[in-house]
């Protein structure tokens, strides 16, 4: 659970709210903790961890896992890394654009303001490369005028797959394109349903 601690010392008083730390400087310091703990004054016999740096002490912490009234600890690794894992949710993940190929450039607006692409899965069925070229465009690109932020290939036959866990930025719009040619200015038209998208978006 949460701690709040009242600092007092020889000048006055300071209030920390500081999540599950209290930090305490200074002499003649009393702390007093919420429900659930121990109440440490100076001279009463208590006694609080430290680490002794230099003749200068350091009160020592121990994490645990959040949940309230847990002993479970927090698992640190020998360099002091702290790990974490990922907790499945009902709500709050990428969204998904999948594009079937039409026999066209198949130009589309994935995303009509700023955003970020996590990933794909592109898969191509011709015997001759494909491109999947990404813009920074809030509308759906003009196929060999607007210039692409990005070109995937996809090989002959085969399928790419790709993801970030940072995301790649796009400032002002998500869309994309298929060409059948790698330069900028193509326009070249792929066949209906040789090409599957699959984007990865936020």
């Amino acid at each position: 659970m949460n701690q709040k601690s009242e600092v007092r010392g020889a000048g006055g008083f300071k209030r920390l709210a500081l999540g599950l730390v209290a930090v305490v400087l200074g002499f003649g310091v009393a702390i007093a903790f919420a429900a659930d703990n121990t109440s440490i004054t100076p001279g009463s016999g208590a006694s609080v961890a430290t680490d002794d740096v230099s003749n200068v002490h350091y009160q020592k912490f121990k994490l645990v896992d959040g949940t309230a009234d847990s002993t479970t600890p927090a698992i640190v690794t020998g360099d002091g890394a702290l790990r974490t894992a990922p907790t499945p949710a009902a709500a709050g993940g990428l969204s998904v654009t999948k594009l079937i190929s039409a026999a066209s450039t198949n130009a589309t607006s994935v995303k009509a303001s700023a955003g970020q692409v996590y990933g794909w899965s592109i898969s191509n069925t011709n015997a001759a490369a494909r491109f999947v070229k990404l813009y920074n465009k809030a509308s759906a690109p003009t196929v060999g005028t607007d210039v692409p932020v990005m070109t995937i290939l996809v090989p002959p036959n085969a399928q790419v797959v790709f993801d970030s866990a940072h995301g790649v930025s796009f400032g002002t719009g998500i869309a994309l394109a298929t060409t059948t040619g790698v330069g900028d200015a193509d326009m070249g038209a792929v066949a209906a349903s040789e090409i599957v998208v699959n984007l990865f978006w936020k």
